[in-house]
């Protein structure tokens, strides 16, 4: 395996005494399988490195294992032998038969068979204690059951810190039965194991824990400060001496607890007996002093409510291997994350992995497929894990650091950046990505989920756009959601949900609003023995018009200001409801922001600066804060105000429409503030790596110009080497914004610009590319930098020859020859070849033929043997040309030397030309089967590649090879593809080839009017660029329409003219065809 190692894993592999360390074993961070040629079974070694003790805590430690090894009690595991080698200090047990009451508390056991192991844990604690040992860490995993149902305690004696390290995620099992005692570092005794005992009982008796923190800060702020639920509100079973018996252990001083394990145990004997006499006397009595199915809404998490069938139709959906893709619409706060998160329950052995669109928090690109890497490899098993580490240690090894989204990205952006094809570079980062989620989907379905996508960037579109014809018979399909409101049909993401719409496994749902009744239900799920009455009803769908969200947003507003409220265990409703609850959702999470302190609210605007996920350290600096007075707000924010949730030591806000609204009240000089102490702190924080896309957003929107300045320009190039342009393009028109507010950055300036018109032009946004090329030469004109002028003008050569401007074309290619006429570096040669191949292109489409090649061959001379991707375009050029003049042989030869420096490479847009070009050349030859299987390589490549500019070339190419072959239906529906296509870049010239061709495929109709039509439209449009091929090809087919249709005369002209411009084209094929047609008149 190749996946990073944890401190846990670096025992692995090494001996211990006699003990060779296997594995790591449950979620205790120092616990170990292991082996020994001594012995026939396994054992569990616990380890504790030596640094990490003082010498007299190892003293300590050496006695109480000394005084384990020698206990024998029926409900302690004894100890083998231990002690100190290579800076651990160690302690071996038998591996105990049966399993740990962690695995039994999932099967369920009832109150009896809890208590019997309740009373065995204290009688083993009674002996240990008696003999000087403390176990430090007792939970469900240190607890093993046999199969007669006694429970034995293991781990008594092994070495172990007295103080547990609470800024690790790793610890928060541990913290779950944490005394606090041992939180705060003060001295540990027994009565750390009878507080970590009645964690167990809590656990025991009411099915959870009694702290539910998923966060080590949350676990900490709750075992110094709150008590835990009555265990009645868990288990009406239980009775009143079980609770308080719990609660005494429970106890945050050490004092309040029982004097002893021994008296806790008589303690206990004297409940069960209790309890046993009032099951005796009436099975119902047990729980008489149980208020009536109470019940505590703190999480305002309910079952499912009036989505039933939605969810049973996506659960099927997505666990059927014809299901590619699944949208999942609707508004905000209808219950679509409710949605996933149930499906995530119910996909039977299946895996749901969830990566978030963030909203305007300077993201960078694939920010949620990152997520979704992340989440797979942290999810893997031992055999996953070494599968997805062999791919990615071969393709893409920077996908095994697990450290932040931030790490893969920069990381990534390596490996495939400073491709001389970027096209190729892309395709092999999608490949990786695709290839690690079919391994993870190898063995059961997995579901990628997008959640928000009406916030996607553009990469992480072209990714799903890319994975989605590669789905079909997998068990890997794809689950987005977004917001109809605020999909539009101008974005990617609205785009390819209307592109997919209507293909094989792809499928479609909006989640509409509740009706009244389910409204009511749900209310009633939180609040069962309150009295909803029908006028509440009517209340409560009328505010939230059956939105989910907005519903539970108004029934906690009713519970902070009173009018829904706990009295004697029961929920009560006041008759009348104080207050108007606001109807739209902005002003109602307003109103519950109204109920903050100033310092709550402030704390919660900082967060939404920082984005939809923050944690304690990140709010801790940017607030400047101490860290207790942070996780005491995070605290009451999660649980009191319900604003925020926390997983894992990340906190998030509860929904994103509340970051919004605070994101949105911000004044303008209080949000640059925010930012301001948020760049800093991140800044100060030194993490690595640094996430440079929101380091530069925070930096720039706080006017910090010259320090936004590097992290703006690695997000860019993080962005371009990842090949999403829309984010390559934002990031350096930001940068160029940062350097025009500072004081000595134009050639920073430079490279914005030009990066910037680079990712418009991948975008085909020919204005903005321009605007931005412009702008570089006159910059690099003010400040005497030739080589950027130089790069500008040709730069915009190439973009005025792909627009068909080819007189401006040629006049920016001089300029940019002119600035580099002295300068021989490799960087001056590659500009010169490229302005002189530019300049080829436009000699050849106005049909100056001899001059494109003069100019081509002076391109290769300049170039040399370097800068193979240049090359290869500039043969392909001279192929076409010798396939235009009837050479086929010679450019099939160029073809073969084009294609020998593209498999160099991943295949690329180059290679798009290619076989594109080679087709031209069969269909020339009349080879029409061989030509359409070539094309057909080209479509596909340019679909692989995402290709939009030389797509509608091929279709055109494809239209007029199925016309030879007859097939007049096909081949229109190819053309009409190519005229959009062209039509969408902006290429007159493309549009006026598609014309030509959908005149003749009229004319073979017989439908002369179309034909003409087209013909026309097609002639005049070549008209405007001089006497090229182009428009002898027009002229020749107008010809024909004319000749069959009875119009000689006309004919003869059209034709006479097509001559002549092939004849002074050097066009040998066409040349002949047209003179054969003329012939053929008389």
């Amino acid at each position: 395996m190749t996946l990073e190692m944890t401190g846990r894993d670096l025992l692995v592999g090494k001996r211990l005494g006699q003990y060779e360390i296997i594995s790591p074993f449950g979620d205790a961070t120092d616990v170990y399988l292991a082996s020994s040629e001594n012995l026939a079974s396994y054992v569990l070694v616990y380890a504790c490195r030596t640094d990490d003790l003082e010498e007299g805590e190892i003293l300590l430690l050496e006695r109480e294992a000394e005084a384990v090894r020698s206990l024998v009690h029926p409900s302690i595991v004894p100890a083998h032998d231990g002690g100190r080698e290579s800076g651990y200090l160690f302690l071996a047990f038998p591996m105990p038969s049966g399993g740990t009451l962690a695995e039994a508390l999932t099967k369920g056991l009832s109150i009896e068979q809890s208590l019997e192991i309740c009373e065995q844990i204290l009688d083993g604690l009674s002996a240990a204690h008696q003999s000087g040992a403390v176990h430090r860490s007792i939970s469900a995993e240190s607890i093993f059951i046999d199969d007669t149902g006694n429970a034995a305690i293991i781990g008594l004696g092994a070495p172990r810190p007295n103080v547990i390290c609470v800024d690790n995620d790793l610890a928060v099992p541990v913290l779950h039965y944490a005394a606090p005692e041992q939180i705060m570092g003060d001295q540990v005794g027994p009565p750390a194991d009878l507080y970590a005992a009645g964690v167990l009982f809590y656990q025991l008796l009411s099915g959870r824990l009694p702290y539910t923190g998923e966060s080590g800060p949350t676990l900490i702020y709750q075992h110094l400060n709150e008590s835990p639920e009555p265990i009645v509100w868990h288990d009406p079973v239980a009775t009143r001496l079980l609770q308080e018996f719990v609660a005494q252990l429970l106890s945050k001083e050490p004092r309040d607890r029982h004097d002893s394990a021994a008296a806790a145990l008589a303690a206990l004997q004297e409940v069960r007996r209790q309890y046993r006499l009032a099951v005796l006397a009436e099975p119902r009595t047990a729980a008489a002093d149980m208020p009536a199915a109470l019940k505590s809404p703190s999480e305002f998490h309910t079952h499912l409510v009036a989505r039933e069938a939605e969810l049973e139709e996506l659960t099927g959906r997505h666990l059927d291997p014809a299901t590619q893709l699944t949208w999942l619409g609707g508004e905000a706060g209808i219950g679509k994350t409710r949605l996933v998160q149930e499906l995530a329950q119910g996909l039977q052995g299946g895996t749901l992995v969830r990566g978030r669109c963030p909203f305007d928090q300077g993201a960078g690109s694939y920010t949620p497929f990152f997520e979704i890497l992340g989440q797979l490899l942290a999810k893997a098993t031992v055999t996953e894990a070494e599968r997805l580490s062999a791919i990615l240690q071969q393709k893409a090894p920077e996908l095994l650091q697990l450290a932040s989204v931030a790490s893969m990205r920069a990381g990534l952006a390596v490996t495939f950046g400073g491709s001389q094809d970027p096209e190729a570079a892309r395709v092999r980062l999608f490949e990786a990505v695709l290839e690690v989620l079919h391994v993870a989907a190898a063995d059961k379905p997995l579901v990628v989920t997008i959640e928000d996508a009406h916030w996607a960037d553009d990469g992480s579109v072209e990714l799903l756009r890319f994975l989605l014809p590669r789905l079909a018979g997998s068990c890997l399909s794809l689950l987005v959601t977004y917001r109809s409101e605020e999909a539009t049909s101008a974005d990617e993401m609205s785009s390819l949900l209307q592109q997919s719409e209507g293909e094989a496994g792809v499928f479609s749902m909006v989640l509409g609003r509740m009706n009244r009744q389910s409204t009511l239900d749900m209310a009633k799920a939180l609040f069962p023995q309150a009295d909803l009455n029908e006028s509440f009803s009517q209340f409560l769908h009328g505010q939230s018009q059956g939105n989910p969200f907005v519903a539970l947003e108004t029934l906690k507003l009713l519970c902070s200001r009173g009018a829904l409220r706990e009295e004697d265990g029961l929920w009560v409703v006041d008759p009348v409801i104080p207050g108007e609850v606001p109807e739209r959702v902005a002003s109602l999470i307003g109103r519950r922001l109204d109920e903050l302190s100033l310092k709550d609210r402030e704390l919660l605007q900082i967060a939404a600066v920082i984005g939809q996920q923050f944690t304690v350290a990140e709010i801790e600096s940017a607030a400047a804060l101490p860290r207790l007075a942070v996780m005491e707000a995070l605290f009451r924010l999660e649980k009191r105000h319900r604003m925020i949730v926390a997983h894992r030591g990340i906190y998030e806000f509860s929904h994103s429409k509340v970051r919004e609204v605070l994101f949105g009240e911000l004044p303008w000089e209080l949000r640059r503030e925010y930012h301001r102490s948020v760049g800093v702190a991140l800044r100060t924080a030194g993490a690595a790596p640094i996430d440079h896309a929101a380091m530069g957003y925070h930096l720039k929107s706080a006017e910090l110009f010259s320090d936004s300045i590097p992290h703006l320009r690695a997000a860019a190039r993080e962005a371009g080497q990842l090949y999403d342009w829309r984010a390559s393009a934002t990031l350096c028109d930001q940068l160029a914004e940062a350097c025009r507010n500072s004081e000595s950055h134009d050639r920073e300036l430079v490279f914005a610009l030009r990066e910037a018109g680079q990712a418009y032009a991948g975008l085909a946004a020919q204005d903005s590319a321009r605007a931005r090329f412009e702008e570089m030469r006159s910059l690099a004109i003010a400040i005497r930098y030739s080589q950027a002028e130089a790069d500008a003008w040709q730069l915009l050569g190439r973009l005025e020859a792909q627009a068909g401007n080819f007189s401006a074309a040629v006049s920016s290619c001089e300029r940019a020859l002119a600035a580099m006429d002295e300068d021989d570096t490799s960087s001056g040669r590659r500009i010169r070849s490229q302005a002189l191949t530019t300049w080829g292109t436009a000699d050849f489409e106005w049909g100056q033929y001899e001059p494109a090649e003069r100019r081509w061959q002076e391109a290769l001379e300049a170039l040399g043997d370097a800068e193979l991707d240049l090359r290869a375009n500039v043969l392909n050029n001279l192929a076409v040309l010798a396939t235009m003049r009837g050479d086929f042989d010679h450019a099939w030869e160029l073809y073969v030397q084009v294609l020998k420096i593209d498999k160099q490479n991943a295949p690329s847009g180059q290679t798009v030309l290619t076989y594109c070009n080679m087709g031209m050349v069969r269909a020339d030859q009349e080879r029409w089967d061989e030509a359409i299987v070539l094309y057909d390589q080209s479509l596909e490549l340019c679909r692989t590649t995402r290709n939009v500019v030389h797509e509608p070339a091929v279709h055109l190419n494809r239209g007029e090879t199925l016309i030879g072959k007859d097939d007049l239906d096909a081949a229109q529906v190819a053309v009409e593809r190519a005229r959009r296509g062209f039509g969408r870049l902006g290429d007159s010239l493309g549009e006026a080839d598609a014309l030509r061709l959908a005149g003749r495929i009229s004319s073979e109709q017989g439908n002369w009017l179309d034909a003409r039509q087209s013909l026309a439209r097609s002639i005049g449009i070549n008209r405007e660029f001089g006497e090229s091929v182009s428009l002898g090809e027009a002229l020749h087919e107008l010809g024909i329409v004319e000749l069959r249709s009875g119009d000689s005369h006309s004919a003869r002209e059209a034709l006479q003219e097509a001559e002549r411009i092939f004849a002074k084209a050097g066009a040998a094929p066409d040349l002949g065809r047209v003179q054969k047609a003329l012939a053929e008149m008389g």
